[in-house]
């Protein structure tokens, strides 16, 4: 055998021998790598569609939650034939509060009997309906009387609060403070209307 005989078949060997080598080990690990790659990019593209469905969900909780408000925000505004619902919930303020309390409201078209002017001119959508309430309590109960009107579930706006104290007068000592206090409180409830 020649040197060249033996150096092709070598060649042709060795060939072999790196073909062998690619088929059998590198391409099963560069086919394994790149069904890894594939996966592993799947999952990049499923991690991206979950945030962009936690970003969804956040912004459909916040809508949802102002959605919530709109519906607290409308239900706080009656119909002028639901304001009895808005008297009980003065009436209860007096009651707890121990306050004797007389409630006058106007009509619009009524005479006004000087009730307050309207806060704002609406229109169409939203209403007032002035009202006076004159109350009689001590200096306390005036005062949780009118926390509790801060809070009342309607839309309602104090337009001007008076106070004074009851007082007597005696033949010894002058005038003399009872502790009772009487309150005019005036105001409007706002009420949805027709457009």
């Amino acid at each position: 055998m020649t040197a060249k005989i033996r150096f092709t078949l070598l060649l042709v060997g060795g060939l072999f021998i790196c073909l062998g080598v690619y088929f059998f080990l590198f391409k099963p690990v560069l086919n394994q790598l790149s069904a890894q790659s594939e996966v592993l990019r799947q999952k990049n593209v499923e991690v991206a569609t979950m945030r962009q469905q936690i970003i969804a969900y956040k912004s459909a909780q916040t809508d949802l939650s102002k959605a919530v408000e709109k519906d607290r925000i409308l239900n706080a505004l009656l119909q002028r034939e639901e304001l009895v619902s808005a008297i009980k919930n003065l009436e209860k303020a007096a009651s707890v509060t121990k306050t004797s309390e007389t409630l006058k409201i106007n009509e619009p078209g009524a005479e006004q009997d000087n009730l307050p002017d309207p806060v704002v001119e609406a229109g169409g959508y939203l209403g007032e309906i002035p009202y006076r309430v004159s109350t009689i309590n001590d200096f306390l109960g005036t005062v949780q009387f009118l926390r509790y009107l801060e809070h009342l579930p309607q839309f309602t706006e104090i337009a001007q609060i008076n106070l004074s104290a009851e007082t007597v007068d005696s033949d010894t000592q002058g005038r003399i403070y009872t502790g009772k206090v009487f309150g005019t409180i005036d105001g409007v409830f706002f009420v949805k209307t027709s457009p």
